[in-house]
Protein backbone atom coordinates (compact mmCIF):
# COMPACT_ATOMS: atom_id res chain seq x y z
CA UNK A 1 0.00 0.00 0.00
CA UNK A 2 1.01 3.47 -0.77
CA UNK A 3 2.25 5.82 2.57
CA UNK A 4 3.14 3.08 4.47
CA UNK A 5 -0.11 1.40 5.67
CA UNK A 6 -0.19 -2.22 6.54
CA UNK A 7 -3.12 -4.63 5.91
CA UNK A 8 -3.41 -7.58 8.60
CA UNK A 9 -5.82 -10.04 8.36
CA UNK A 10 -7.03 -13.01 10.93
CA UNK A 11 -9.55 -16.00 11.06
CA UNK A 12 -9.84 -19.13 9.85
CA UNK A 13 -8.98 -18.51 5.47
CA UNK A 14 -5.95 -17.97 4.46
CA UNK A 15 -4.92 -14.97 2.18
CA UNK A 16 -6.47 -16.85 -0.97
CA UNK A 17 -9.78 -17.06 0.80
CA UNK A 18 -9.55 -20.91 0.93
CA UNK A 19 -10.54 -22.16 4.70
CA UNK A 20 -7.50 -22.95 7.40
CA UNK A 21 -8.36 -27.07 8.52
CA UNK A 22 -8.81 -26.76 12.31
CA UNK A 23 -8.33 -30.33 13.84
CA UNK A 24 -9.08 -29.06 17.04
CA UNK A 25 -12.40 -27.76 16.65
CA UNK A 26 -16.04 -30.06 17.75
CA UNK A 27 -17.97 -30.71 15.29
CA UNK A 28 -20.63 -28.20 16.46
CA UNK A 29 -18.06 -25.17 15.82
CA UNK A 30 -16.66 -26.97 12.07
CA UNK A 31 -18.94 -24.55 9.92
CA UNK A 32 -18.44 -21.00 12.35
CA UNK A 33 -16.65 -18.60 11.28
CA UNK A 34 -14.19 -15.77 12.97
CA UNK A 35 -12.14 -13.48 10.97
CA UNK A 36 -10.93 -9.83 10.43
CA UNK A 37 -9.17 -7.71 8.37
CA UNK A 38 -7.21 -4.59 10.19
CA UNK A 39 -5.16 -1.59 8.33
CA UNK A 40 -2.98 0.97 10.15
CA UNK A 41 -1.32 3.57 9.54
CA UNK A 42 2.34 3.33 9.59
CA UNK A 43 2.52 5.16 12.84
CA UNK A 44 0.02 3.41 14.27
CA UNK A 45 -2.08 5.96 15.45
CA UNK A 46 -4.69 5.48 12.99
CA UNK A 47 -6.48 2.25 12.05
CA UNK A 48 -9.68 0.25 10.89
CA UNK A 49 -10.75 -3.40 12.16
CA UNK A 50 -13.38 -5.14 11.02
CA UNK A 51 -14.20 -8.64 12.67
CA UNK A 52 -17.17 -11.30 11.46
CA UNK A 53 -18.29 -14.08 13.18
CA UNK A 54 -20.78 -16.79 12.52
CA UNK A 55 -21.78 -19.35 14.97
CA UNK A 56 -21.75 -18.07 17.84
CA UNK A 57 -25.48 -20.36 19.36
CA UNK A 58 -24.04 -23.10 22.04
CA UNK A 59 -24.50 -27.10 21.12
CA UNK A 60 -27.29 -26.85 24.53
Amino acid sequence: LKNGWKITTYGEYDADGNKVRNPSALPWEKNNFNGAFEMKSENGNFGIRIEVQRGRTTPY
